[in-house]
């Protein structure tokens, strides 16, 4: 509950330094203050658009079929925060798309024809989702979505009920219940070493020791990490 207040507070500061300098963000990332992540996010894919053969092109990558299903959209959106995303295997506990929380037309289309590829470029482009990484520990949308649709959690905490939720009242469900309930889609998605580290955490998946010199070792990510997890939340 109190991350979402301290998100409603840091919004409003954020919304006072706009005013202040006459401006507006375009897009709000949130993280976790222990999150480490192991390659740049691309934001840049966001506002300029790939054309639809390029789009077509990494569809076709991720599942040469020409068969559309649901799970090849979210690693399509996910792939535009970091390119390795496009072929990573989905930790097994990952929500199956069929429970997740997406209404828009783009996730029913069978094929990657020309109209569902326009439909999907203006999907990203109007951008009605919020993108989740494990569900809360990384979340990211537009800023008017952010400000007229997420803030306000901060301070209406408890009030998104589902019936068929055991679960409704913790963090994770009550951010994908205000999702639903101001009309955005939620694209969630996590690999194996993500999810691990929040309750399995090893230095070793994650760390190399360097020695430096004879009494000096020195800790570094692994240098292919960023192809099994774009995040990991690093323990004590």
């Amino acid at each position: 509950m109190i991350e979402y207040y301290q998100m409603y507070l840091a919004s409003k500061n954020m919304k006072e330094y706009e005013t202040a300098s006459s401006f507006q963000y375009q897009y709000v990332m949130r993280m976790r203050c222990d999150v480490m992540i192991t390659e740049p996010i691309r934001f840049d894919n966001w506002h300029c658009m790939l054309t639809v053969r390029e789009m077509h092109d990494i569809l076709y990558s991720i599942n040469p079929d020409y068969v559309n299903s649901p799970d090849t959209i979210i690693k399509y959106i996910s792939s535009l925060i970091a390119p390795h995303r496009r072929n990573a295997i989905f930790s097994s506990t990952c929500k199956p798309m069929s429970e997740s929380v997406v209404k828009s037309e783009v996730f029913t289309a069978k094929t990657y024809d020309s109209d569902f590829l326009y439909a999907l470029r203006k999907y990203i482009m109007t951008m009605p989702f919020v993108v989740t990484l494990r569900c809360n520990v990384v979340y990211f949308t537009t800023r008017d979505n952010w400000v007229n649709k997420l803030m306000k959690l901060g301070v209406s905490y408890g009030q998104y009920y589902d019936p068929l939720n055991s679960h409704w009242f913790n963090a994770e469900s009550q951010l994908r219940n205000v999702c639903e309930s101001s009309g955005l889609d939620v694209i969630d998605s996590y690999l194996d070493l993500e999810c691990r580290s929040l309750y399995e955490y090893d230095d070793a998946n994650y760390f190399d020791w360097i020695q430096v010199d004879d009494e000096t070792r020195v800790q570094v990510m692994k240098p292919d990490l960023k192809k099994e997890c774009l995040f990991f939340i690093r323990r004590a």
